[in-house]
């Protein structure tokens, strides 16, 4: 970090000692030492007027002119008072005493308030930055009030302005140096900073939050947050099993070591003074009047090289990712500490294996645990979520690295009338990483497979105890047994569905703690029950409640909600209900639903006229605002009447849009306002206010009910000559041992930009690194679609299926694409923004192949979007990182741009027959290379008849397979620097590599075939004891392909 600097090195470079001068200071009066003026000021009573005035009388030429100087060598006056080790000015003295420095302070100041902005020439500081980097408490006090009177409310002084947007030679302000050196005063000046107006003594300002020091770009958010030595994390890690059997199973052939359990013990809470100084930080910022866009919560600060390399995963991190990496550190030292006495005396083979597979786990577990329960994250976490909730990016770029991003919501929106299991959850979370605060969750009507319950166990629990008794006498439980089980379960839970306990409880073990909002379908004949609501939702903090269920009791809500800000309220007509919901124990007890401010009411007629229900709509409105006083439990009593006006009497249509998605899963909701921004200078206060209550018509709840869609299959029996000639080659890569597996440098990442995968088939088990949605979820402008769950002809999921069957290997990125309506011939399109958004995610993943089989197809290259997304197709392309795209299958007769190819940035798959001749519907120019794209068959899981598929963008997805499966290839065979000197993520050369495929192709050198790795075929060539002749053909190969290259080079 950079460190507070008084001086500069010389030109002989020792370093000066920060010490001043005594030189004498040439004013237009004569030649006056500081020394002299400073000793003479020692026996001045400066609250004695005829003192003061004597004093000033005989060194006012001296005051004003030597110490007006913008770049005084050794500093003025102040500069020395404000140095702490000067101990004759800060001793515990009574005002008025001679030689008090607080008395001499005020005296300057009220007369020669210009001295404040002197600067110290050797780094160009000025007497408050000498204060603060001294803890010199009193002087910054003094110097303060001498500007700005505390409590003031007045417009702060233009001096005040200039004094702290100064910067000392290293970018430092008096705003950083009080964070840093941790002043008594930080909040002080923090406000202070807050209030200053864009005018700085007529000089434009910048963002003092954001300012960042010279030596490594940190801001006073980075210091706010880090983790500091006296904050204590104590972690106690286990073996278990015991050693002596791991290290007996770990000879068995690839066993995974689960061995690692660990749980922080202790963890000192975080002062309460830090954390208001980092709330005000953040907060300050926001409310400034400032034309910065640059903001300090997203501001990156750089890692000194010096530091431990072997966790660092960014040099440049924001506040927020600073205090990650400060925990991570402390943990992997914790650990590593744990290893050295674990794992002594052990084989060296033994060890390593050891090592490498505790590691990771080790540290993912434990950074878990702190992650979700530190303070200062999760206060960070929620300002962030608040502040961005309209602008993802930035939402992500201050939370996390790029490529570390977690998952800030969770839908199962695609999901609607499906049974979901225990098996799908436990796929999903291998590729799925939550954050600790969910900004949404959202649920159709789902039927949770789960085992029923007898005698307080799950049945295959009890079949497990009583195959171990005695009186076990069978391998199976018989139907009647179950049945009676399920009977026993409902009598124990009631009638009502528990279904979505158990997703909820998943959510609660992969380390989620709180969730703003929740929407759950909950319209089947048989609901959940009160009580499985609240065990679904206990200790999640829910902030707006959607809980699509008719008639729900208001004790429910409150009693897993206390804090709720919005209520969804379905209302069947009956009165019951109504009558509980704005009685004194319901929404009108204001007491109980202290933040509640918007109420939403969806109703059916039911069996009642339309002028009884009005009516009790009226009355509902009337008593939520306007509710007698009610005793209650503890005493207390409420008042509703608490408001500054009337009931809010608005249309019966509300402000809503009837949002509804393709499978119909969402109806009204409402969008919501931005919320209000508040100073954080001033105290807040609990004013209870009018609810806002908006009521609309829903008859039979359409808004939430919905029909499941369902896909159809074409059963084929026939393959692909192509595909049948690459799948050996397939199975070699598949066979590979690689004991660099885990590398970075040999894996090959491949980002797949679509509509989604659907990650419950079997085929992507493991094959799903991480995955990013920028689909907005019809009518929740804070949630998206998830992209683990593909649409209904799922497209996203076909394509990955084919890079699979061709690179076994890949490593997947999932991005989901957001489509609308409108486009060419009124078919959906995909949004050029969403392409340039899921190109930038994937550029912070550091993936090295782009695959996109889909097109968007403009009349001009100039629109806005276009732009943002041809940017990005460059800012890949720059990175460094291979492009396939699909050319346009409108044949020969389109005269629209068709991105992203047009851009030029791709390589252009065109489909082509088994055999290489180009397909009718490719343009016969618009392509670079020809794949199989008609008629392939692919089989998605094995209850499924295979389906043929057609068109560029299986061509695409199957070139982005076979570039995957090359790339792998030459890092497995060659060194690193041989396999980077072939540049096969740059789209040139993997053209002139898949030319060089189709070099001897009978039909077209732009078809790439699969014979110059027929020795990959061989049975032998999969055999361990031939590897050594594998390699060597293998390089042979590449030698071959640089003889190639070099020769189309030339032409």
């Amino acid at each position: 970090m950079a460190q507070f600097r008084l001086s500069r090195f010389d030109d002989s470079g020792d370093e000066e000692q920060p010490t001043f001068s005594t030189n004498t200071l040439q004013g237009s009066g004569g030649a006056i030492k500081q020394s002299t003026v400073l000793e003479a000021a020692k026996a001045v009573d400066f609250s004695k007027p005829d003192q003061s005035v004597a004093f000033e009388k005989k060194y006012r030429e001296f005051l004003n002119t030597a110490n007006n100087e913008r770049t005084s060598t050794s500093g003025n006056i102040l500069h020395k008072l404000a140095d702490k080790s000067e101990d004759d000015w800060w001793q515990d003295k009574h005002e008025g005493e001679a030689g008090d420095g607080r008395s001499f302070l005020r005296w300057l100041l009220k007369n020669y308030e210009h001295m404040l902005k002197c600067e110290y020439k050797k780094d160009d500081s000025i007497p408050l930055h000498f204060a603060l980097y001294h803890e010199n408490h009193a002087f910054v006090k003094i110097a303060l009030d001498g500007v700005e009177p505390e409590d003031s409310e007045i417009a702060p002084s233009s001096t005040l302005g200039q004094i702290l947007q100064h910067r000392n030679r290293d970018d430092e302000t008096c705003l950083y140096l009080a964070v840093k050196h941790n002043s008594e005063h930080v909040n002080r000046i923090i406000k202070l900073c807050a209030r200053i107006g864009n005018e700085a003594g007529g000089v434009r300002r910048s963002n003092v939050f954001a300012q960042q020091s010279l030596a490594d770009k940190s801001t006073a958010l980075h210091h706010a947050v880090m983790l500091r030595q006296e904050e204590t994390l104590a972690i106690n890690f286990v073996t278990d099993p015991p050693l002596a059997t791991i290290v007996n199973e770990s000879m068995k052939a690839d066993m995974r070591l689960e061995l690692i359990s660990l749980q922080v013990v202790n963890k000192s809470p975080v002062d309460e003074k830090r954390l208001e100084m980092v709330k005000l930080l953040m907060e300050s910022e926001f409310i400034q009047n400032t034309a910065s866009n640059v903001r300090a919560i997203l501001a990156r600060m750089n890692y000194s090289e010096d530091k431990d390399k072997k966790h660092n995963k960014a040099l440049n991190l924001t506040p927020f990712q600073t205090r990650v990496e400060g925990l991570v550190s402390r943990i992997w030292k914790a650990y590593r500490a744990h290893a050295m006495t674990e794992f002594r005396g052990l084989p060296g083979p033994i060890k390593d294996k050891l090592k490498k597979t505790a590691r990771e786990q080790a540290l993912q577990t434990a950074l878990a645990e702190v992650y979700g329960t530190d303070e200062i994250l999760t206060m960070m976490k929620l300002f962030c979520i608040d502040k961005f909730r309209t602008n993802r990016k930035n939402l992500l770029q201050a939370l996390y690295a790029p490529g570390e991003e977690r998952h800030l919501e969770f839908s199962l929106s695609g999901l609607r009338g499906q049974t979901l299991t225990k098996d799908y959850l436990k796929r999903l979370v291998k590729h799925l990483k939550f954050e600790s605060i969910l900004i949404c969750v959202s649920l159709p009507s789902l039927i949770f497979e789960t085992d029923p319950v007898e005698n307080g166990f799950p049945i295959s629990q009890a079949n497990s105890n009583a195959r171990s008794g005695a009186n076990y006498a069978g391998e199976r439980r018989s139907e009647a047994v179950v049945a009676n089980a399920k009977t026993n379960e409902a009598m124990m839970n009631g009638k009502g569905r528990r279904d979505l306990v158990s997703v909820f409880q998943w959510l609660r073990e992969n380390h989620v703690r709180t969730i703003k909002r929740v929407v759950v379908i909950d319209d089947s004949d048989r609901p959940h029950s009160d009580d499985a609501i609240e065990q679904a939702l206990m200790n999640l903090d829910v902030e707006i409640w959607d809980w699509k269920k008719p008639d729900i009791c208001s004790d429910v809500i409150y009693s897993v909600a206390p804090n709720v800000r919005e209520v969804s309220l379905y209302w069947s007509g009956n009165a019951a209900t109504m009558l509980g919901w704005y009685s004194n124990e319901g929404f009108a007890n204001r007491e109980k639903f202290r933040k509640l401010q918007k109420i939403l009411l969806y109703y059916d007629m039911g069996l009642e006229s339309k002028q009884r229900v009005e009516n009790q709509i009226k009355r509902f409105r009337e008593r939520i605002n306007h509710s007698e006083p009610a005793q209650l439990p503890n005493g207390k009593l409420t008042n509703g009447n608490l408001t500054n006006g009337g009931p809010t009497h608005e249309p019966h249509q509300p402000d809503t849009e009837n949002h509804q998605n393709p499978d119909g899963d969402y109806g009204m909701v409402e969008r919501l306002p931005a919320p209000v921004q508040t100073s954080p200078t001033t105290e807040t206060t609990t004013e209870i206010t009018n609810i806002t209550i908006i009521d609309a018509e829903d008859p039979g709840f359409r808004s939430f009910r919905s029909s499941f869609k369902t896909i159809g299959t074409k059963s084929s029996q026939n393959d692909n000559k192509w595909m049948q000639d690459i799948q050996p080659i397939c199975k070699f890569i598949r066979s590979i041992k690689d004991s660099n597996e885990a590398d970075d440098d040999k894996t090959v990442k491949i980002a797949i930009i679509d509509d989604g995968i659907d990650a419950c088939l079997d085929r992507f088990d493991g094959k799903i690194v991480s995955g990013a949605s920028f689909c907005s979820q019809n009518g929740l402008d804070d949630s998206t679609v998830p992209y683990f769950v593909s649409t209904s002809d799922q497209h996203g999921t076909i394509m990955a299926a084919f890079i699979l069957r061709i690179f076994p290997r890949a490593r997947l990125y999932v991005a989901k694409l957001d489509e609308r309506s409108g486009g060419v011939h009124g078919k959906r399109h995909i949004t050029a923004r969403s392409a340039a958004d899921a190109i930038e995610w994937a550029i912070r993943c550091n993936v090295d192949i782009i695959s996109m089989s889909w097109t968007i197809e403009k009349s001009s290259k100039s629109s806005e979007e276009i732009s943002g997304l041809t940017s990005a197709l460059n800012n890949a392309k720059q990175k460094g990182i291979l492009m396939l795209c699909a050319a346009s299958d409108q044949g020969n007769s389109t005269h629209l741009f068709c991105f992203p190819a047009a851009s030029h940035h791709c390589v252009r798959v065109g489909a082509s027959t088994g055999t290489g001749e180009r397909c009718d519907w490719v343009h016969k120019e618009d392509y670079d290379i020809l794949l199989p794209g008609e008629n392939v068959p692919l089989n998605l899981s094995l209850d499924r008849l295979p389906t043929e598929h057609s068109g560029s963008s299986v061509a695409t997805a199957i070139a982005s397979g076979l570039c995957g499966a090359l790339l792998y290839l030459a890092r497995y065979a060659l060194d690193k620097n041989k396999w980077e000197a072939l540049k096969l993520t740059e789209s040139n050369e993997m053209l002139t590599m898949l030319r060089f495929l189709g070099s001897y192709g009978p039909a077209n050198s732009k078809f790439p075939l699969a014979d110059q790795l027929a020795f990959l075929r061989n049975k032998d060539a999969q055999r361990t004891r031939d590897k050594a002749e594998v390699d060597k053909r293998l390089k042979d190969f590449f030698k071959q392909f640089e003889e190639y290259s070099v020769k189309a080079k030339k032409g």
